[in-house]
């Protein structure tokens, strides 16, 4: 749990530090926005391991598409920045599968992914002993 705590706050912090100008929202924006994520939901329905390949099915429940922006591989004693997810883009009532080149030593025990609309889901990978 704190690894994805801490995951967030890495990708709040790189959101800050990249960010070129200034940005301002207006109220309308703000509940928006929020509309928008309370309409996404996406869930982690397979994964499998092949290799250095992480291969994992995302069904995305929503009403609208979820587009990643961010995405990081955690362990229990590290995380690092996936480089290579493909595809990247949800769409909407959809089974997607996604795959990445593991950055880690080990094999993830979490993803999290960080969507253009701000939203954070943090994905369990559960080992079957497999």
């Amino acid at each position: 749990m704190m690894g994805v705590i801490l995951a967030a706050a890495i990708v709040y912090l790189s959101f800050a530090v990249n960010q070129t100008s200034m940005q301002s929202s207006t109220i309308a924006d703000v509940l928006k926005r929020a509309r928008e994520n309370q309409e996404q939901l996406i869930s982690l329905v397979y994964y499998y391991v092949d290799g250095d390949q992480v291969h994992i099915f995302i069904y995305n429940y929503g009403t609208h598409d979820v587009i990643v922006s961010q995405s990081i591989a955690l362990t229990t004693s590290n995380y690092e920045m996936i480089a290579d997810l493909a595809p990247n883009h949800f769409p909407r009532k959809t089974l997607v599968e996604t795959v990445f080149t593991n950055p880690l030593s080990e094999q993830p025990t979490e993803i999290v992914f960080v969507t253009q609309s701000g939203a954070v889901y943090a994905l369990t990978l559960t080992n079957y002993g497999g």
